[in-house]
């Protein structure tokens, strides 16, 4: 203490060492804490999942979301008329309207089946009926007029009816101009998701806008004040954004919705309110209801063939050592990509399976095949020398009928679902209903 001065004067080396005590205890508290969030984290789900306010707001979900793409337009018929007519001025086709209307009568059918299994899922409406329908629809002719027409089989369902733009088709410029088959081609290598159209939209502008609506009007459809709840929500739209939805629903890469193939005319996925799924949005396609999406993926693969394999064909195959075998490579179509359980890229086991049993007249054993490359990619391997690539069958296709959808024998589970507009090589199977939702990206 100083003379006459009340205070006290601390040696520097007291306070260096009473400072490192102090940073000393920080630093101890800092990690105890992150200690308690790493633990905390390996619960929060199960937290999450028992939450009573989370819980009630997943119970007051619509049961049932069914997608719709419209029925056959003119733009289907006649692919000139993009570039004189406005896109949103398309109308249907006489067939077009023929299969709204069908596609209408199919709604109900799904309706009345559910208010058989589930009398007791809330107050009827004044017609007597259990489910009440809220539509959206995209404010495009074409689909304005398929809800029109699907609508008179279960109108006295529905509640309300609301115009969204956020689910109409990707803007590819005001008209589809003279340019528009170089820009096809552009589209093909930077891929449908990435590539924007002058004065339009990339299929990404288009996700995030269809992501929106999902969160901000489906999610929260049955939270507004003054509105009747819905149980059921009908979404008459284009396949684009119904492919994103599922999408957004089941957290596919990019590169797993190029594989998907574009809904057909009247095309219905049908999503199942299942409360035993984590998350938000705890929805699945019915698979004995609803259509299913299909898909395929190209792929590069190097095949191995032996010197006295009959199948092997000298003027498309070149040798790759001096030894008693050749490699060639093949681009083949991998049907069914969505049978691959994400992350599907790595899963070369069962793609060498798959392939094998698509392709059994050019792949006799998994051994043959010694490496895989997936396509759409911008440029060949650098590791495949262009001189080994089989010309001939680029592409060879297995026309064969294949199972569409996940194949939950091999998997144990179901994978997500997993598009570009390739034209239907496969009919449509059902698929196992035990399967489960997976939250994998690729």
């Amino acid at each position: 203490m100083s003379p006459g001065s009340g205070h006290v004067t601390l040696p520097p080396s007291l306070i260096v060492a009473i400072g490192s005590v102090i940073g000393s205890l920080t630093i101890l508290l800092f990690l105890e804490k992150k200690s308690q969030q790493r633990c905390t984290k390996h619960s929060s789900t199960s937290s999450r999942n028992n939450d009573p306010f989370l819980q009630d707001k997943r119970q007051r979900l619509p049961s049932l979301i069914l997608l719709l793409r419209h029925a056959e337009s003119e733009g289907n018929a006649d692919h000139t008329l993009w570039r004189t007519k406005p896109d949103n001025l398309i109308s249907l086709t006489e067939k077009g309207y023929k299969e709204a209307i069908e596609a209408g009568k199919r709604i109900e059918t799904i309706f009345q089946i559910y208010d058989k299994q589930h009398p007791e899922s809330g107050d009827r409406n004044s017609a007597g009926k259990t489910l009440r329908v809220h539509i959206h629809v995209s404010p495009f002719e074409r689909t304005l007029q398929t809800a029109r027409a699907a609508r008179q089989a279960f109108e006295h369902r529905v509640v309300r009816t609301s115009p969204e733009s956020r689910i109409r088709e990707q803007e590819f410029g005001n008209f589809s101009l003279k340019d528009s088959l170089e820009q096809r081609q552009e589209q093909q290598q930077v891929g449908r998701f990435w590539y924007r159209f002058p004065t339009g939209e990339s299929g990404a502008d288009v996700y995030d806008r269809v992501k929106s609506w999902w969160c901000e009007s489906v999610l929260t459809i049955n939270e507004r004040i003054g509105y009747e709840p819905v149980d059921a929500v009908v979404v008459v739209t284009h396949s684009l954004s119904m492919r994103f939805v599922l999408m957004q629903l089941y957290n596919w890469s990019p590169l797993t919705f190029h594989s998907v193939w574009a809904a057909q005319s009247c095309e219905l996925y049908v999503l199942r309110k299942d409360m035993s799924l984590p998350g938000i949005d705890p929805y699945v396609l019915d698979d004995v209801h609803g259509d299913m999406p299909r898909s395929s993926i190209d792929v590069y693969v190097r095949l191995r063939k032996y010197e006295n394999d009959d199948t092997t064909d000298d003027s498309t195959t070149s040798s790759s050592a001096t030894s008693s075998s050749t490699s060639i490579i093949k681009l083949l179509r991998l049907h069914n990509y969505l049978n691959i359980p994400p992350p599907r890229t790595i899963q070369f086991d069962l793609i060498k399976e798959q392939l094998m049993e698509q392709y059994p007249h050019e792949i006799q054993s998994i051994d043959d095949i010694e490496s895989i490359s997936f396509k759409p990619i911008m440029h060949m391997p650098e590791s495949f020398d262009t001189a080994l690539v089989d010309k001939d069958s680029t592409i060879s296709v297995n026309n064969q009928p294949q199972k569409s959808g996940f194949d939950c024998n091999k998997t144990g589970s179901r994978s997500q679902l997993g598009g570009e507009n390739h034209e239907p090589l496969e009919k449509s199977f059902r698929w196992p209903r035990t399967c489960t939702k997976s939250s994998s990206t690729t």
